[in-house]
């Protein structure tokens, strides 16, 4: 029986084997709990537009994160290229929090680039379980 058949709590599985000419029949019993799984957070970034173009010099776009479980967690860290701006947290995204089947959003704004130009953000956070995640996302800027 498949796993995912199973309903949560206590049960009792029982095994007989009733024997053959070469081996005595036999059976036992044991007490299988079945539990739910511990649930981690799923967080998906996206950025909008995407592709993100220049207009008036600089290029203004939102980084959104959604948390696609039921499970809260904390966004730790946050990288444009590999430079982290885990400090500015709070400030681009007004949160470090993301709820449970919720979203926080930054909108920021670039200059000094050379079109075209590819930016990796970069992501890292715990959760309420303690499971720590990793999440890349890479835009063009034109």
């Amino acid at each position: 029986m498949a796993s995912s058949n199973l309903a949560l709590g206590n049960f009792t599985v029982n095994a007989t084997y009733t024997g053959n000419s070469s081996f005595t029949g036999s059976s036992a019993s044991a007490v299988v709990t079945v539990t739910a799984p511990v649930a981690n957070s799923a967080v998906v970034p996206s950025v909008n537009p995407n592709p993100v173009v220049r207009q008036n010099g600089s290029w203004t776009f939102t980084i959104t994160l959604k948390d696609t479980t039921a499970t809260a967690t904390t966004l730790t860290n946050f990288t444009v290229n590999g430079v982290s701006y885990a400090s500015n947290i709070p400030s681009f995204f007004g949160t470090s929090k993301i709820p449970g089947d919720g979203s926080i959003a930054a909108y920021l704004q670039m200059t000094g680039l050379t079109p075209p130009a590819n930016e990796t953000f970069g992501f890292n956070g715990t959760d309420a379980n303690g499971h720590q995640w990793t999440q890349n996302i890479t835009v063009a800027f034109k």
